[in-house]
């Protein structure tokens, strides 16, 4: 089985201190009261894997305080985007932090909420301290993969399919030939 993709967030990429949403919606960290909305847009956008129980647990050991990110629909008080901020748990290396579980329903996309909820759960891992910060992906989510990139993430070429894949990426994003070789990570 193909592992995912990787990339870092380090403090040789740009700043992000202009984090923007939308007129109507707001972004800030998840409330106590809001489970239910949560599991709610996790099933939404096909993040059902796990039990309510097992995402709890899971956020309890692993999201930093305040670290499960939401963007509210303030017309209808509906979970339309999301992001968490968690400790890095790689077996492979001792990269500290971690962006994960970035979600959009459907509906909201192409309004900039997943870079808007990206970018805030990325800073506040980097303002903690906890940087670099990686991200996991897979190849097939392309319009993912397309925003980290726009947002100036750096490939991680962790492994020797690493490179070959991202070319294929980047050659279907019209990326120039020589992006790997200018902003890519071999080693952390």
């Amino acid at each position: 089985m193909q592992k995912q993709l990787r990339m870092i967030y380090d403090s040789t990429c740009p700043p992000l201190d202009d984090i923007r949403v939308p007129e109507g919606f707001c972004i800030r960290p998840l409330r106590e009261d809001e489970w239910e909305k949560y599991f709610k847009l996790r099933v939404d956008c096909g993040f059902d894997l796990w039990n309510e129980n097992t995402i709890k647990d899971f956020y309890a050991h692993h999201a930093i305080p305040d670290g499960i990110i939401v963007v509210e629909d303030c017309s209808n008080g509906e979970l339309v985007a999301s992001a968490t901020a968690e400790y890095g748990e790689l077996e492979d290396s001792d990269v500290p932090a971690t962006l994960g579980w970035v979600m959009t329903r459907e509906e909201y996309g192409g309004r900039g909420l997943g870079r808007a909820v990206s970018a805030y759960a990325t800073k506040m891992l980097m303002d903690a301290g906890l940087k670099p910060v990686y991200l996991l992906t897979d190849d097939t989510r392309k319009p993912a993969v397309f925003l980290y990139l726009k947002m100036r993430w750096k490939p991680w070429l962790f492994q020797e399919d690493m490179p070959g894949r991202w070319q294929a990426l980047c050659k279907e994003f019209n990326y120039p030939e020589n992006y790997l070789d200018e902003w890519s990570v071999k080693t952390i």
